[in-house]
């Protein structure tokens, strides 16, 4: 059993990759949550840094797409690091270690015959599949001659 954490936010800078001595990619980048509320009449907005550390595919793609202020939706674990820091004063770190993570910013598309304002998801869109390929799949699994879709 594990923890599951799921995150929608904005990120604080570009992400960092680097790789593993085996060579296995690994993105660390940090998002921000905000929570408005109202106390007194007076609208107060708290916000709160979360560290990401993302491997494999999702670091690549993680360096590859995101850049500072990209909207994300994070969906991994709590993970808790102890460290000791430069002046030997231990220190803890949360993490969320992703093993889901859609881009919910859409990048630009610089193409001479697009104007600027167009944008290409590719294959990372933050949408499920298009609605005629989901219902040729739906009307194929009732394809049976017992009209029972299992």
């Amino acid at each position: 059993m594990y923890s599951k954490t799921i995150l929608i936010g904005r990120l604080g800078k570009d992400p960092e990759l680097r790789a593993t001595q085996n060579k296995i990619p690994v993105a660390n980048f940090s998002i921000a949550t905000s929570e408005v509320s109202v106390q007194n009449g007076v609208k107060i907005e708290k916000t709160e840094w979360h560290n990401i550390v993302a491997w494999q595919k999702n670091a690549e793609n993680a360096a590859k797409f995101l850049k500072k202020g990209s909207l994300v939706f994070v969906e991994g674990k709590l993970a808790y690091k102890k460290y000791t820091d430069k002046n030997g004063i231990e220190r803890y770190q949360t993490e969320i270690i992703v093993y889901t993570l859609k881009f919910l910013t859409p990048a630009k598309v610089q193409s001479p015959q697009e104007d600027s304002s167009s944008y290409d998801f590719g294959e990372f869109a933050p949408f499920e599949e298009e609605p005629k390929q989901q219902e040729q799949r739906n009307s194929a699994a009732w394809d049976d001659d017992d009209g029972i879709p299992f």
